[in-house]
């Protein structure tokens, strides 16, 4: 497994570039603020919208061993947001998509006391078996449809498994709830 040296871009608490760059770890080190990506994949099927979830390797840095709810991608210096976020989905899944089908669902601010950043959220259905992504990135140890349905329930039952922001989630889940009539 390759690793990968990531120096991300700096922002100040308003999201406005400082022209800055430093390496991943002493980002969250020192808790700079700085952009994400974030993309949901997911699915209509039979009525009921399922958002593709994954388990972190239990060596994650941050939140290991949790199921986010989302993949979490890095902005990194000198990459726009649509290269980053292109770039990142084909190197830790393996597919190629186009920036123009993802839905874009604007810019989150966060700060959970270890991290602290901008998020831009991304949606992205994806049609096709799971089974055909790969995990190059050494991040992931199991993959699996949920039903939004079942994501709330979980959420609410074992809240520590879960990388989650409830109001975050709060937003996205209640997006596929209204434009899905689920």
């Amino acid at each position: 497994m390759l690793v990968k040296v990531e120096y991300l871009k700096v922002v100040d608490e308003n999201n406005v570039p400082t022209g800055k760059r430093e390496h991943r770890q002493i980002i969250h080190s020192k808790r700079l603020w700085h952009r994400t990506a974030n993309i949901y994949f997911y699915r209509n099927l039979n009525n009921s919208v399922e958002i593709l979830v994954h388990l972190r390797l239990k060596t994650k840095d941050l939140n290991p061993n949790w199921r986010p709810y989302v993949w979490d991608t890095r902005l990194k210096a000198g990459e726009t947001i649509e290269e980053t976020t292109i770039d990142e989905i084909k190197d830790e899944i393996g597919l190629t998509v186009s920036f123009i089908d993802l839905i874009d669902y604007g810019w989150e601010k966060y700060d959970d006391g270890k991290n602290r950043g901008f998020n831009r959220v991304f949606l992205y259905q994806l049609k096709g078996n799971i089974n055909k992504l790969v995990f190059n990135d050494g991040e992931v140890q199991e993959v699996k449809w949920m039903k939004v349905d079942d994501i709330i329930k979980s959420v609410k039952e074992i809240p520590r498994k879960w990388v989650v922001k409830s109001k975050d989630l709060a937003r996205i889940l209640n997006y596929f709830i209204n434009n899905f009539k689920l």
